[in-house]
């Protein structure tokens, strides 16, 4: 697959009229010329365009801007996406990103070697190579779960609303429908499927209670890893993690620009397990490059021990700080989610989440 892919890009960027001059089989990166001129590539792969449009734009943007600034190569950086299926109207949306935040970077669109779409070298149009429309078909999945960013966020909006504390409870699917604010259909879909497989119960006049909580957390945390956010790996320029955690309490306790979840989120519910000392930290920003400024940070190529992401469930993150208890911190059922994978005994660490807050609180 992977040779598959590497012939792939090879034909259209030699098409398109590029000289690769090294590759990077491990990171997907390239050295390329085009006209004497060099530029500075890197590869990602996604199944449909909105992923890369809501996530992987920023990780490529950023990565190679500050790839650029090291080589000190100015304006020739390319973003190389392969996808599986997009029209032309995603492929202008994709375009009119690149314009509005990162205009010195050059994109190529990759259906296949001989139907990709590209603009470079600041044309005035996007160049669409044999390019044609395919119609999607989706098919329904009835009486199933689809583990999306909705249904995780319904999940949270009737668990923490009919809690025993808690003053709004919530009867039906209408109900839910209103407070979560989602149409009726996603509601009422969502409720079905969950009493048909026994998650939800209602009595009559009685809130709608959700039961076997520990085997539907189960098929979550089957189904959701911290690493499918779209993740890049950052490093200090003059600050260090508890410096970098005090500014985030400063400057998103009102607008949540950045929110922080995995260990250290795990401090502010005084529930640290793990002595993991790696930061978690969900960016919302449209600025790429306001981090470094809040941060002091820079990309770096490479793991490292500071870690933004770009949330694969964007709604049920930032929305979800309402019932967080501060508004930089995720709410404990998505502390528990990003805490499971987690290295360092993650895993424990959930599970105390899960015993003190999800199941006992």
């Amino acid at each position: 697959m992977k040779n598959r892919k590497n012939d792939i890009i090879g034909s259209v960027l030699r098409k398109i009229g590029f000289k690769i001059i090294s590759k990077n089989l491990d990171n997907d990166d390239f050295s390329l010329n085009y006209n004497g001129k060099k530029y500075i590539a890197e590869c990602k792969y996604a199944k449909d365009i909105n992923s890369i449009i809501s996530t992987i734009f920023y990780r490529s943007v950023v990565y190679l801007e500050a790839e650029l600034r090291k080589s000190k190569i100015k304006n020739n950086g390319l973003s190389i996406f392969i996808v599986d299926n997009a029209n032309k109207g995603e492929i202008k949306s994709l375009d009119n990103k690149f314009e509005r935040l990162s205009p010195e970077i050059s994109w190529v669109l990759i259906k296949n070697k001989n139907c990709f779409a590209y603009r470079f070298n600041k044309r005035k149009e996007i160049n669409f190579e044999n390019w044609k429309d395919e119609p999607y078909f989706f098919k329904e999945e009835k009486n199933n779960f689809n583990f999306s960013d909705l249904e995780l966020w319904m999940f949270k909006v009737l668990f923490y609303h009919n809690s025993k504390n808690h003053e709004k409870e919530i009867l039906n699917a209408f109900q839910l429908s209103k407070i979560a604010k989602v149409s009726r259909r996603t509601s009422n879909n969502w409720i079905n499927v969950m009493r048909e497989k026994g998650f939800i119960i209602r009595k009559k006049f009685k809130k709608l209670r959700i039961v076997k909580m520990e085997e539907y957390l189960d098929l979550w945390t089957g189904k959701y890893y911290i690493e499918d956010n779209d993740i890049q790996y950052y490093e200090y320029i003059a600050s260090n993690k508890n410096h970098i955690s005090e500014v985030i309490k400063k400057i998103s306790k009102n607008n949540g620009k950045y929110i922080l979840t995995g260990h250290f989120g795990t401090d502010l519910y005084k529930l640290r397990f793990s002595n993991a000392n790696t930061l978690h930290l969900y960016d919302f920003q449209n600025d790429i490059s306001q981090i470094e400024k809040d941060l002091y940070l820079i990309p770096k190529k490479g793991k490292s021990d500071i870690i933004i992401m770009r949330a694969k469930y964007p709604e049920s993150i930032k929305r979800g700080i309402e019932f967080a208890i501060k508004n930089y911190v995720v709410d404990f059922i998505q502390l528990y989610l990003d805490c499971y994978h987690l290295k360092d005994r993650g895993k424990e660490q959930a599970d105390l989440i899960k015993e003190k807050l999800i199941l006992n609180g």
